[in-house]
């Protein structure tokens, strides 16, 4: 294994967030058919950003879990392509504070 195949492995490994918004008007069964294909494609999680949040805009935000890049690089396409979803994105990676 060269040291470019093995960094290509490791960032392939590496655990990935999607964050994404549905749409106002999409359904909630539609809704939970997206989320039932999450789960079935590869997510290990996924739930609402804002659990408790009662107002519309941010109840529509949501968190995927991936395991590794292949399967976030999947799901971002699914979510992208999906009617349902106002956008989809990557989670911003932050450096902690010190």
């Amino acid at each position: 294994m060269t040291i470019g195949s093995s960094l290509i492995s490791w960032k392939q490994r590496l655990r990935m967030k999607l964050q994404f918004k549905f749409r106002d008007a999409s359904p909630e069964t539609v809704r939970d058919h997206l989320i039932s294909q999450l789960n079935q494609q590869g997510a290990t999680q996924v739930r609402r950003l804002f659990p408790d949040e009662t107002d519309a805009e941010l109840s529509a935000l949501w968190v995927v879990d991936c395991e590794d890049q292949t399967a976030g690089s999947r799901l971002l396409e699914l979510l992208s392509r999906s009617a349902a979803v106002d956008f989809a994105e990557e989670e911003t990676r932050r450096r902690p504070l010190v």
